[in-house]
């Protein structure tokens, strides 16, 4: 995720390097030609070119602001993960005797946390290395043997609080209030699936490239009898915020993909294990092991 720093300019331009060099190449062959066989004597009505870029940032406008109905979507919904585990962890300690503080929370604790880290995994489409570190054997043998880890993961808490309430460390009516927290971290999941799992039409991606390439490739000769050599320079100059729009919705599109834009899932889950065991244990250290760069995180 990008922070709320200053983002250098080659950092910005990094990202559209490839479209400026066939830009680039693409004034240069026109430098060239014109050298042989004067291409810059054909003219065409400058409104052509400006109708493709109407068109474009048209539909620029639309896919970016669809884009990032994606990315906050899928923000709001780790905002609600990180209150809904806050709040099962309060609710373990609130409800179960304190005798249990050091086994049975500890453990709603454990899971809560490797849950979190489980979904994150499963979200960018990676091997679980995380889970390990907060269950024990028994657990990590049937979470890992069954086809869905984070959805098992809940599925073990469920059992002991179900557990609880048959042994009368839980009312029905208190295990009912921690079933619905449970209950909406699942709903969190399955949301959070729909968003990685659901591919972003490529028809606005083709079409707005198709239109990009063909007002760069026109915009020279509609602009040469007012602007002469200057078209070059300007013709980048213009190219540059279309490239960096369109390249800002792919990344937006797919806020779980491993870009810098991405919803920070594993710096959220840090955060989440942190808040749970300083409600448990105020005197617990402070975690930190997501790799943070000058101005993003990853």
């Amino acid at each position: 995720m990008l922070l709320d720093k200053p983002i250098p300019i080659g950092f910005i331009l990094n990202k559209v390097k490839t479209e400026l060099l066939l830009t680039s190449l693409y004034v240069i062959a026109i430098e060239i030609l014109d050298e042989i066989y004067q291409v810059k004597g054909i003219f065409i009505p400058v409104a052509i070119p400006a109708i493709l870029g109407t068109t474009i940032s048209l539909i620029l406008g639309f896919r970016l602001n669809q884009a990032y109905d994606r990315w906050w979507e899928a923000r709001k919904i780790w905002g609600s993960i990180v209150n809904d585990s806050r709040t099962l962890l309060r609710q373990s300690l609130s409800f179960l005797p304190d005798d249990l503080r050091t086994t049975t929370v500890n453990e709603i604790k454990n899971l809560q946390i490797a849950w979190c880290y489980a979904l994150a995994r499963s979200l960018k489409g990676q091997e679980q290395q995380d889970i390990q570190r907060y269950l024990n054997e028994e657990q990590l043998s049937l979470v890992t043997s069954a086809g869905h880890i984070p959805n098992s993961l809940l599925h073990l808490q469920s059992e002991i609080l179900e557990n609880c309430r048959k042994k009368g460390h839980l009312t029905d009516f208190q295990h009912m209030l921690t079933e619905q927290t449970i209950t909406r971290l699942c709903d969190a999941m399955g949301r959070s699936e729909r968003i990685a799992n659901t591919v972003f039409p490529k028809t606005y991606s083709k079409v707005v490239e198709f239109l990009l390439y063909i007002f760069i490739i026109l915009l020279p000769f509609g602009l040469i009898e007012y602007l002469g050599y200057l078209v070059g320079t300007l013709l980048i100059l213009f190219t540059i915020p279309f490239f960096l729009l369109e390249k800002s919705a792919i990344h937006l599109q797919d806020p779980f993909k491993g870009y810098q834009t991405d919803v920070p899932v594993f710096k959220i889950s840090e955060t989440i294990e942190n808040n749970l065991n300083k409600m448990v244990n105020p005197e617990s250290p402070v975690i930190s092991r997501q790799k943070q760069e000058k101005y993003f995180i990853l």
